[in-house]
This record gives structure tokens, sequence and C-alpha cells, in this order.
């Protein structure tokens, strides 16, 4: 493979195109912890009716200044994770998703290491 750096015209052209598609397709404002290791934040979501968990629900969290994050996916037994979550003062708020329909909006407050949220009942 030939370096960079060594090529001339068209070869450089095509690499500073990569380049710059990389750069813009880079996500904006991810919401990650500036420090080291940021708060895990766990729950689960289970059915009201039933008291059975509920799988494959897309979560989400959302916060002013910081962005939304990653989605997370609700597991077999309704849990999801969300890791390297910063802490702040100011509330996120805790979106799960059916589909693409917006079902449950919570505010939560993420001021320690580990936050393991209530049971939300669907």
């Amino acid at each position: 493979m030939t370096s960079p750096m060594l090529l001339s015209g068209v070869g450089r052209l095509w690499w500073l195109s990569a380049l710059m598609l990389i750069v813009t397709l880079m996500p904006v404002s991810e919401l990650r912890a500036s420090g080291p290791v940021g708060a895990l934040v766990s729950g689960q979501v289970i059915s009201s009716a039933n008291q059975k968990p509920i799988p494959g629900l897309t979560v989400q969290l959302l916060h002013p200044q910081l962005g939304r994050s990653q989605p997370a996916v609700t597991d077999r037994n309704g849990f999801f994770t969300f890791y390297d979550i910063p802490q702040r003062d100011t509330p996120f708020y805790l979106e799960i998703l059916w589909g693409k329909e917006p079902v449950y909006r919570d505010q939560v407050l993420i001021r320690q290491d580990q936050v393991a949220l209530p049971v939300i009942q669907l």
C-alpha cells in the first residue's frame, strides 16, 4: 500500500475527500463524560398489565446542554444500561420509545457514579 504522502494529484485528492467525509460524519453532540469515567445508569421496563419485562424498547437520555445519548435497547428481561454519562446538577430526560413512538418521558438526576432507576411500568 502506498502512503498518502507519496501520492500525487488524484490519489491525494481521494485521501483528502475520504478524511473530510469521516470528519463530517462524526457525531457533533455525543453525550459522554468529559472526565475519565462517568456514571453508570441502569433500569428496567415492565408491563403494568402483567408485570412481565418488555424487551426491544429504545431508551435514551437527553440533556438540554449536552445533547442526546446513544440509544440503549431493553434486553429480554427489560433491562437497559448507559455507560459514561456525565454527572450534572441539572436533570436529564429519560425517554422510552416503542418503535419511533415515545411512550414514556421523565426527569432523572445523575449526581453519583451509579444510578439505579426505579422499575418503570408501561
